[in-house]
């Protein structure tokens, strides 16, 4: 299975509904709520950039998922 990597960023089993595909937050736990909060910015900011890849990648025809990747690799380091 391949997977885009959040550098720093860490979400436990029992904090993630497989189903919805969303973070589940503690109800008991406010400093880890934060952290969990800052993950769901860092995703929702990756899957931007990983739509606008798609759609470059689009528009030069067709594409592998390792091209995808690779490219995601890139720019994450810039």
């Amino acid at each position: 299975m391949k997977a885009v990597t959040l550098a720093g960023c860490s979400v436990y089993r029992e904090e993630w509904d497989k189903e919805s595909q969303t973070i589940r937050y503690p109800g008991d736990a406010p400093s880890r709520t934060v952290v969990l909060q800052e993950v769901e910015s860092v995703m929702c900011r990756e899957s931007g950039v990983i739509r606008e890849l798609i759609q470059t990648l689009e528009k030069r025809g067709r594409y592998t998922l390792d091209e995808l990747l690779d490219w995601n690799n890139f720019f994450s380091h810039i």
